[in-house]
């Protein structure tokens, strides 16, 4: 099971208390349709086990008696929280069409002067793609008021 870690106090300490360490973990999740009978508390309790116990193997030991804050998202809240597409926090998939000029565009077709920001739009997910699709939008905004 790939995962991806930050570990921003590292660079910045005072992302922490002092001898403490902020830590983010981001575990790739099947779309809700993907798995539509998923217990989610039994399910992130099981992917947690896992997620310790590579950090543990990879010598990073983390012990969980000693995390303070956590906050867990899953598919399921992405899709109540943020009303996000089949529980996708990072809009469409990688598929051939869904990327480049395939994905959907950052405008509308039916309704003028209506715009689009976000990973399920051009350019695509990440937080540099979803920036670089809020300034291509507010160029295309700018170009019509001009």
């Amino acid at each position: 099971m790939p995962f991806y870690v930050s570990v921003p106090s590292a660079t910045d300490p005072e992302l922490a208390p002092q001898g403490d360490t902020a830590m983010f973990v981001l575990v790739p999740t099947p779309l809700l349709s993907e798995m539509p009978n998923v217990d989610w508390e039994a399910e992130t309790a099981r992917v947690k086990a896992r997620v310790l116990e590579r950090l543990w193997h990879h010598n990073v030991g983390l012990d969980p008696e000693k995390i303070v804050v956590e906050e867990v998202l899953t598919p399921l809240d992405w899709k109540r929280g943020f009303g996000l597409y089949d529980g996708s926090a990072f809009g469409a998939a990688h598929t051939l069409f869904q990327v480049g000029p395939f994905r959907a565009r950052n405008y509308s077709d039916d309704v003028d002067g209506l715009y689009y920001v976000g990973a399920g739009t051009t350019p695509g997910t990440g937080m540099p793609m979803v920036v670089l699709g809020g300034k291509l939008t507010a160029e295309r905004i700018e170009s019509r008021v001009r």
